[in-house]
Formats: C-alpha cells, structure tokens, sequence
C-alpha cells in the first residue's frame, strides 16, 4: 500500500508493472455518466456499450475462473505473492496469470461445476477439478514420473532415522544392562540369559520409542520437499535433488513448527477428551455404573470425531505454507478457509487414500516379515536383528509416506481449481513451459 506521499512519484499506467498473483491490480478509471432519458451525450463521451447478447457476460464482467487481471479468484483473496515453489529462471511463478483463456469446466452459476471439457493433461493429472480415481492415478503418477525425489529421498530419510534407532537399540542392549535388569524387575543375576532377553525385549522398546520421535520431526519436511516435487510434476516439469532441496530448505523450519502447531491442538483435543472420560468414571462410581458408561462411551466417540475434523480442516495446511510460502499461523488459517465446504471430499478422499495405505502396507510387510522371522530364528544377533527391522521399517515408510505427500499435495490443488480458478492459470503456466 503506498502512502500520499508516495502517489505523486507512483508510474503512469503505461509504464506500471503487471500485478503478480496475489495483488490488487488498479481500479479502471470512472466511466462518464450515462445520459439520462431525452438527453444527448456530452460531447466527446464514447459511445455506450451495446447490451450483451443472451448468454453473453455483460462487458467488463469477467466469467468465472477467469478473474481480472492480477485480483483473485472468486471465493479468497490470495496470501502474498505466491509463488509454484520458488521458480527459476525461465519458469513460471506458481499462480501467475496467463493470457485471456477460458476455464475448463465452469458452466453453471456461482461457479457450480457442472461438467467438464477435455482440459489440459501436461503433466499426472488433467488441469481442471479431479474425480476419485484421477487422485489416485495422479498420486502414483507423481511417484512413477520422479523416483529419484518422491521415492530416493525419502528412503534417505527413512534410512538415516532407522540408523539413528538402530545405534540407540544396539547401546541400550550392550552399555546399559544394569538398568535394563532393573526395568525388567529380574534378579537372576547369576542368569546371563534372564539379563540377555530383557535387554532385547527392552532394546527393542527403545528402538520404537526412538523411531517414532524422529518420524515426528523428519516426517513434515519430507513430505514439504515432495510436495513441491508433486506441483512440478502437474506442470509436466521433473524437479531433480537439488532444485526441490534449494526451494525447501528454508521452509523446512516453518514446516516442523506447523506439525508442532498441529500436534498441540491434537493433544489438547485427546486430553479433552481424557478428562472426559476421567469425569464420566467419576459419575459412576458416585451416581449410576451404567450412566456412567454410556457418557464415557458419548465423550470417547465426540474427542474421536473432533480429532478427523481437525485433521481434516488443518490437512492442507503444509502444502500452502510451501507452495504459497507462508509462515505456520498463516498456513494453518489459509488450509483452515480452503477446507471450509470441502470437508466430506476432503474426508472421503483421505480415508480412501488410508484404506490403500494399510492395504499396501499389509501386502509389503507379509514377505518382509517373513524374512525378519527367517533372522530371527538363524541368529542370535542383536545387530542382524536390529538391522533386519530397520530395513523392514524404512522400506514400508518409504512408499506410505511418498504416497500420502502425493495425495495431500494433489488435494490442495484440486481445491483450489475448484475455488479460484488455479486450473487456467496452471494451463497458461504449462504453455509458457513448453513454448521455452
């Protein structure tokens, strides 16, 4: 916004910039009055326009999907100056508009979308609002078209967290099996077998303990980096390692306080739920033993619905804070609005995209298991153990994780082709892509 000062210094309109995506572009200059009924025009006054034609947008009115140049599309004002990423040298901005083009499959009022044309197909999926199955096509699409990033990447990950749990488990068993005695509540001192299998069952829960803290942290800036190789892979564009990690690495940050955010308001929506519970035993050890189930029962069932509903509010969150480069609090309010109204899509969708994941997992983890139980009774080594399980883990996670990024990634683009047009500004993207 420019001061009063500011204004006289401000360029004419011919050498005034265009607006990026996400500002205001000037308001038009004040049309002259009509003249009234029986009166002439003033002199020099352009003629008026003629009425539109039935079914024709009156002029200056612009259809919808296809907003003014440089305002927003209907529905949100844009967050900033958002870009796709942070482009390079010769590639479009993420959300810059294009040239005049007509939206695919806008029909009715109100943005209703009532059908669609054959859109564009540059990259995993169609530019314009998806079905069910193009969601999953287009989820493994993604990880087809850039194994080296959705799937190489993430196993470094995955590797790096199982070596750290792996050493963790090896020094619980080997340097501290006085305190593993003392947890296991043995005194078979005189048994060194007693001592051996309670360091393992312990080194074991160390390992899990482990494993799952460092998921916490490594998990949100994988599935960063692979959101952002996801939304180049819609353009038709292959990200390689090191563009994804050069227009990443300072989201990163923003990215693990995000999960912080969003874990906070899961933990205080289960210790609601806990006290309610709690309260519910309380009622009836004083009042009624059945009243006091039936309330526990209530209480459980409502924390449990409130959790998917924050889940799937805030779901969106970590794409917009990469894509649209926002800080936490920002992310989180942007998912928040572009859920509002697509919370049964968002919701069906995720626990489809959960169904293929346990099912996926299941068909991975049988032969594997079976290699871990083929260890397991041919050696007595804690380390082959250790790194059996770790390479068990580190593979099942690998292609669950990179799956779900592709989903979650695919949805915020999906909502916001549906809500603001992004999908004729994703076309003009892509054109200006391959016309180099």
């Amino acid at each position: 916004m420019t001061s009063p000062d500011d204004r006289d210094d401000a360029p004419s309109p011919d050498e005034r910039p265009a607006p990026r995506y996400g500002q205001y572009a000037p308001p038009p200059p004040p049309a002259p009055p009509a003249p009234r009924y029986g009166q002439t025009a003033p002199a020099g006054a352009p003629p008026a326009p003629a009425p539109p034609a039935y079914g024709q947008p009156a002029p200056g009115q612009p259809t919808y999907g296809q907003p003014p140049y440089g305002q927003p599309g209907y529905g949100q004002a844009q967050y900033g100056q958002a870009q796709y990423g942070q482009g390079q040298y010769g590639q479009p901005q993420y959300g810059q508009p294009g040239g005049p083009q007509a939206p695919t499959g806008f029909t009715g009022a109100q943005g209703a979308y009532v059908g669609h044309t054959t859109a564009a197909r540059p990259g995993i999926v169609p530019l314009r609002p998806m079905r069910v199955g193009e969601f999953l096509d287009g989820s493994f699409g993604a990880l087809r078209s850039n194994p080296r990033v959705m799937l190489g990447l993430t196993a470094i990950a995955m590797s790096a967290v199982m070596v750290v749990a792996v050493l963790v488990q090896l020094a619980v068993a080997k340097f501290l099996p006085g305190i593993v005695k003392d947890i296991a509540g043995t005194s078979s001192a005189s048994d060194p077998s007693v001592i051996l299998i309670s360091g393992e069952d312990e080194a074991g829960v160390f390992f899990q303990i482990t494993s799952a803290l460092l998921m916490v942290l490594v998990t949100p800036m994988i599935t960063g980096m692979l959101t952002y190789s996801v939304s180049r892979s819609v353009l038709g564009q292959r990200a390689t390692v090191a563009e994804v990690w050069k227009a990443c690495r300072s989201r990163l940050g923003w990215l693990l306080l995000l999960t912080l955010l969003v874990g906070l308001g899961s933990t205080l929506i289960v210790a609601a739920g806990g006290a309610g519970i709690f309260g519910a035993y309380l009622l009836g050890d004083t009042v009624s033993v059945g009243l006091g189930v039936i309330t526990g029962i209530l209480v459980g069932l409502a924390a449990a619905v409130g959790l998917v509903w924050f889940t799937v509010r805030t779901m969106l969150a970590a794409p917009a804070l990469v894509l649209e480069r926002l800080g936490p609090v920002v992310a989180l309010k942007r998912g928040w609005l572009l859920s509002r109204g697509a919370f049964w899509r968002l919701l069906g969708l995720y626990i489809l995209t959960n169904i293929i994941v346990q099912v996926v997992t299941g068909v991975l983890s049988v032969p594997l298991s079976l290699g871990l139980a083929v260890v397991m009774f041919s050696t007595t080594s804690i380390l082959a153990l250790s790194i059996a399980q770790g390479v068990l883990y580190a593979l099942v996670y690998t292609i669950t994780i990179s799956f779900l990024a592709s989903v979650v990634s695919l949805l915020y683009i999906d909502v916001r082709m549906r809500r603001e047009g992004l999908d004729v500004e994703l076309t003009a993207a892509a054109a200006r892509l391959q016309d180099g």
